[in-house]
């Protein structure tokens, strides 16, 4: 209370008396939305005193951000060498609006830097919304599967503040050649004509590889030796306009044939599942003696890997030190398993991130946990339908996996 006292001359009977402006409080700029001051007013006379209990709710701005996006205009992920716009949509959920509002977005991770990081708002109004809009761009030479903390300041009048920070994974393990050529992986090319990059016929993005143009009895082969964490599967989409029944895109594993495809097929994904270790994957084009027909061509794009296992560079990794990591069901609609099999005791941090990297669930041991199997159950009540990403962190390197929870 500045001022809590006033002295009135003289109050008439029978009468009724409006003061303004008699008393000066000062609230603190962090007093929290809704807060409720009590006081106490006491009246003294000649003839007696009476006193009377009083409230006032205090009111303040209270900032939530309702959404944040990655807006790259291609898979909405964040991969190495490329510039995007992070998209923070702000709300104003108090009770007080928020005048000479500033923004700022940074990050100390090395890798990312914050092109324009400084946005100013006159008010944001009770119930206002702002969208936020900073233009980044990630190093080409970003570490697989970096976790970069971007962090966002918000002041107004009076002193107020808002800051919070998020988590977002980078460079997931899915190859959708929107590098422009085939440096993304270690790819090879066989056959007679090498497979290239094309910026038609895409199933997302900008690019997609298209097999060679051969002619007949000749193939055009791509090639990818990977080394499998453990066994899980490899999902792709292809597309083939060939002479029906002669002219086949095939794909083997270690030599061996999943599927073939001729004719005229629109993009359609393909899955298969793949063992342990080192595997051999192909796409190859193949062509017979005679006659061609559509295109004469197949093409192939977002191809999602299997769980790589990435060293933290200290050592070398022999198979009996590699953990596993298995995730039932999956696809999940309730409860999902997560169990972790250490060949080792290590600390290790689990993490779940959505299409975008946003990291929204982690959980970390307090200590090391002994070998043997540890079984985990992240919280998913919450998460709508889309695809998600798993990530273990060990002490010897980290492991991924796609999950997906369907809309039914």
């Amino acid at each position: 209370m500045l001022e809590n006292q006033h002295f009135i001359p003289i109050v008439n009977e029978w009468s009724t008396d409006t003061l303004w402006n008699i008393f000066d409080v000062l609230v603190s700029a962090e007093v929290p939305d809704g807060t409720n001051g009590r006081f106490n007013l006491m009246v003294e006379a000649d003839e007696g005193s009476w006193s009377q209990n009083l409230s006032f709710t205090a009111h303040a701005p209270v900032m939530e951000v309702a959404s944040l996006l990655l807006n790259d205009g291609n898979n909405g992920l964040l991969e190495p060498g490329e510039t995007a716009w992070i998209e923070i949509m702000l709300n104003n959920a108090g009770g007080a609006a928020l005048m000479d509002v500033s923004a700022e977005l940074s990050s100390s991770n090395p890798y990312l830097e914050i092109l324009s990081s400084a946005l100013e708002h006159d008010t944001l109004a009770i119930d206002g919304h702002w969208l936020l809009a900073f233009e980044v761009q990630l190093n080409e030479q970003t570490p697989l599967l970096e976790i970069v903390d971007i962090s966002l300041s918000v002041w107004g009048h009076h002193g107020f503040e808002f800051y919070k920070t998020y988590p977002i994974l980078t460079s997931l393990i899915v190859e959708d050649f929107e590098t422009g050529d085939f440096s993304n992986f270690d790819w090879e090319m066989a056959g007679n004509v090498p497979w290239y990059i094309t910026d038609e016929n895409t199933y997302e993005g900008n690019y997609a590889a298209r097999s060679g143009m051969i002619d007949d009895d000749q193939v055009s082969s791509l090639l990818l030796n990977y080394d499998v964490a453990y066994g899980d599967s490899i999902s792709f989409y292809y597309k083939v306009s060939t002479e029906p029944d002669y002219d086949f895109l095939k794909f083997l594993i270690n030599g061996i044939e999943k599927g073939s495809w001729s004719g005229e097929t629109d993009w359609t994904q393909a899955v298969y599942e793949v063992t342990t270790g080192t595997n051999l994957f192909i796409w190859r084009y193949e062509k017979d003696y005679s006659v061609a027909g559509g295109s004469d061509a197949a093409w192939i794009d977002f191809i999602i890997l299997p769980a790589y296992a990435i060293p933290t560079g200290q050592a070398e990794i022999s198979d009996d030190q590699a953990h596993a990591m298995h995730v039932y069901p999956n696809p999940f609609a309730g409860q999902l398993t997560v169990e972790v099999e250490l060949q080792q005791a290590s600390s290790i941090k689990m993490m779940l991130a959505d299409g975008a990297g946003r990291i929204i669930y982690a959980e970390e041991s307090s200590g090391l946990l002994a070998a043997g199997k540890h079984s985990f159950s992240p919280h998913t009540g919450q998460l709508s339908a889309g695809v998600y990403y798993l990530i273990l962190q060990t002490n010897q390197g980290s492991l991924v996996k796609k999950i997906i929870r369907p809309s039914f």
